[in-house]
């Protein structure tokens, strides 16, 4: 744990703000959609950043935060290093979208 000393021993992630977590996400969201449209069936959104593989898992469906409406919910966000993975990258072309972050469609 971090000793209540409000910091993390994560590597600074460009256009991720660890304070504003929520908001950050979503702006990744919305310029992962500029270039690639996301629907119910869509379960991760692939990143890189850095030079580093990221993904973002969300999930379609029913808030009950929200009374129930419809929406994506983030599930987790995390620099990939299983196999599993990275195998997601296989075959996809990068998009620079801001400096230094780049989708994976």
């Amino acid at each position: 744990m971090n000793k209540g000393l409000a910091a993390t021993m994560n590597d600074d992630i460009p256009g991720i703000n660890i304070r504003n977590l929520p908001c950050s996400l979503l702006m990744m969201i919305n310029l992962y959609s500029h270039y690639k449209h996301l629907d119910k069936a869509t379960e991760y959104l692939l990143y890189i950043i850095k030079g580093s593989p990221y993904i973002l898992w969300i999930q379609y469906g029913k808030i009950a935060t929200l009374k129930n409406r419809e929406g994506f919910e983030i599930r987790s966000f995390y620099k990939c290093i299983e196999q599993r993975d990275l195998d997601k990258y296989n075959g996809t072309n990068d998009v620079k979208i801001a400096d230094e972050i780049f989708i994976a469609i």
